[in-house]
């Protein structure tokens, strides 16, 4: 019995001595005016892991690959003015992004004390569902030709993609869902794809922003169902979760 509880704490000790590890770090203050910040963001695969220029909201969520929902006990400071870290991080050669996700948590154990537990809980959330009188969007099919400035349309506008790629021409009902997820103007909740559509379809949806705010736009709840021809439902879904139990400024070097 002593014999199997030893192995048990090697194979432990092993574990966490095996877990990839930065060889070199740098956190720094970045106290440049908003306007004469450089932005930049990504761990390459030479093992190169940088944030310049944001709050540490948004390294703190791609490390552990989670939304806002899925996260409480974060102190009010990492949003502050004064909290805006250029962190600069090398790794000793080629990583994978899983690998760097969890040497960005290692990070910010190291450099910010940060303390986290993970947990499962079901929390409130959307189903994306087909109304009443079904959808109302078109099916993109491989012989169509691409609409003019993309099938994605947000608010009047083409949905934005990357230099060189071409417009959208359509969305998923996946795609859908993963957009409106966290916004504000479904409080917060994640949305979950469950209307069976299969395919790709044009989107052209116009809301407000805010809940009950006025403006000339419907609503997030009626424009999906008016424009779409799909509806929102309120439901609790099962999640993966994060309690923050500390996290502090670092020393800066």
């Amino acid at each position: 019995m002593k014999a199997s509880l030893a192995l048990v704490v090697v194979l432990a000790m092993q574990a966490v001595d095996a877990q990839p590890a930065f060889e070199v770090t740098s956190v720094k203050v970045n106290t440049l005016p908003p306007r004469e910040r450089s932005h930049e963001f990504g761990c390459s695969a030479g093992g190169r892991f940088v944030s310049l220029g944001s709050g540490l909201r948004s390294t703190f969520f791609w490390a552990f690959n989670m939304r806002p929902f899925q996260v409480t006990g974060l102190p009010g400071w990492i949003d502050s003015a004064d909290a805006i870290f250029d962190i600069e991080a090398r790794a000793a050669g080629p990583v994978r992004e899983d690998q760097c996700r969890l040497m960005v948590q290692g990070l910010l154990a190291d450099r910010f004390k940060l303390a986290v537990r993970r947990s499962t809980g079901e929390v409130p959330a959307y189903a994306l569902t087909v109304a009443k009188n079904g959808p109302k969007m078109h099916l993109v099919n491989p012989g169509d030709k691409p609409k003019p400035g993309g099938g994605v349309r947000m608010m009047g506008n083409p949905v934005q993609v990357s230099p060189g790629q071409e417009p959208l021409r359509g969305w998923s009902m996946a795609q859908l869902a993963d957009m409106l997820t966290g916004q504000r103007a479904v409080d917060g909740r994640p949305v979950l794809d469950r209307t069976g559509l299969n395919g790709i379809y044009e989107i052209d949806l116009n809301y407000v922003f805010s809940p009950g705010v006025n403006g000339d736009q419907p609503e997030i709840f009626d424009a999906i169902q008016e424009q779409l021809g799909l509806k929102l439902d309120s439901i609790k879904a099962p999640f993966d979760l994060l309690v923050v139990d500390h996290l502090e400024k670092p020393d800066a070097n």
